[in-house]
């Protein structure tokens, strides 16, 4: 156009700096908006060409230049949109700035600018990155209610998503589980289909309160509504038969995953392992460790701690101490309940002095014994008649 004498218009530039956008180049975006700014230009750049400006922001997660153009708007004769203001907040968010996030949202809304789904999903982002943020994930839901921005199910499952990241511990678990389960009267109530992503979040939830049947329940739900579950799902699922010490069950997932072509990773093994360790099926726990390495699958602390039990439940010690001595070599740390199923391998052949030499290494790598380590403990120093270290 420029070899042509013909000068470009803020069509032009818009077509361009959103060009640039979509393909990543943000520094040649900027370069096209100032051009756009000079003076004796077809136009001033409007709101379309801050909102490509700003889609390049958000893509290169410069949420500093960001907010240099909201302000520069606010301040200007452009008025920001929905669009604008959701690119802000996207660029806030992926630079790890969720609170600085929130406060771009709020003083959207103060501003008088129109705010919709995505807008909201922008701010629900950021409500993710952050756990101690997950009050205003609930208060942005019940706000589109009252404004009637209607949600629709990616709103959900990210207010669902913010609610399952909770660091909670013990009786507090099962109010999450609460919430979750409100959230999905919340998709039943608006007439939403729920996807995977839904179950996901419903089934994490159940399982860290302690409720794997409900999470089984869930999985059930899922396939009755024709969906297909995903890896991560089928995780879930396994975790929560791994809670409930329903071996059988994390078997039978296995299987279904092997059926469905989907291909199971360490934690899957990892759970199925522990569920028949627990549940005194050492034997099916060992049998999974040849499928695992079948699968070019790498055994992980898990993994390890799960085989040393199940080793040490068939009476099977050496080949329990083997395996923490390949745990080592293979750069997995041990944790407190690999030590303390190690020092259990010791029972039964009185390895007093060996147990303790692995509750002092234990010690030496910051890991506490604790109830179960100083039984195990007890027993075999009762048994070698050692009554001065009992």
């Amino acid at each position: 156009m420029r070899l042509a004498r013909q000068a470009p218009d803020v069509v032009t530039f818009n077509s361009a700096i959103s060009a640039c956008a979509k393909s990543g180049e943000w520094t040649q975006a900027l370069d096209l908006f100032s051009q756009a700014q000079q003076p004796g230009q077809h136009g001033r750049p409007d709101v379309i060409t801050y909102s490509a400006m700003m889609d390049a922001c958000d893509k290169a997660s410069k949420w500093r230049l960001a907010l240099y153009l909201v302000q520069e708007m606010y301040t200007g004769s452009v008025l920001p949109n929905e669009v604008t203001c959701a690119s802000a907040i996207g660029a806030c968010t992926k630079a790890h700035n969720p609170v600085v996030s929130l406060e771009l949202f709020e003083k959207t809304k103060l501003l008088g600018v129109r705010v919709n789904v995505k807008t909201y999903a922008a701010a629900l982002g950021a409500c993710h990155q952050n756990r101690e943020l997950w009050p205003w994930a609930l208060h942005y839901l019940g706000e589109m209610k009252q404004t009637r921005v209607a949600p629709d199910i990616g709103i959900l499952n990210g207010v669902m998503g913010v609610c399952t990241n909770i660091a909670y511990w013990g009786q507090e678990k099962r109010s999450q589980l609460t919430m979750i389960e409100q959230l999905m009267k919340d998709v039943r109530f608006l007439q939403l289909k729920p996807d995977v992503m839904t179950y996901t979040h419903a089934m994490q939830a159940a399982t860290q309160a302690g409720r794997w049947d409900k999470s089984l329940a869930l999985l059930q739900e899922l396939k009755d509504a024709r969906l297909t579950p995903d890896g991560i799902v089928y995780g879930s699922a396994v975790t929560a038969c791994q809670e409930g010490l329903c071996w059988e069950g994390a078997l039978l997932l296995l299987n279904e995953m092997e059926s469905a072509s989907l291909s199971a990773t360490d934690l899957h093994f990892s759970m199925a392992m522990s569920a028949c360790e627990k549940a005194s099926q050492w034997e099916r726990a060992l049998a999974l460790s040849p499928r695992m390495r079948e699968a070019g699958l790498k055994p992980n602390v898990v993994t390890y701690t799960a085989l040393i039990s199940a080793y040490t439940q068939g009476s099977w010690w050496t080949s329990a101490l083997d395996l923490l001595t390949d745990m080592r070599d293979q750069r997995e740390e041990p944790n407190k309940i690999t030590y303390t199923s190690v020092i259990g391998a010791c029972m039964g052949k009185t390895q007093w002095v060996l147990a303790l030499r692995w509750k002092k290494e234990m010690e030496s790598f910051g890991a506490e014994p604790y109830f179960t380590t100083y039984v195990y403990l007890v027993s075999i120093c009762a048994e070698a008649r050692q009554w001065d270290w009992v």
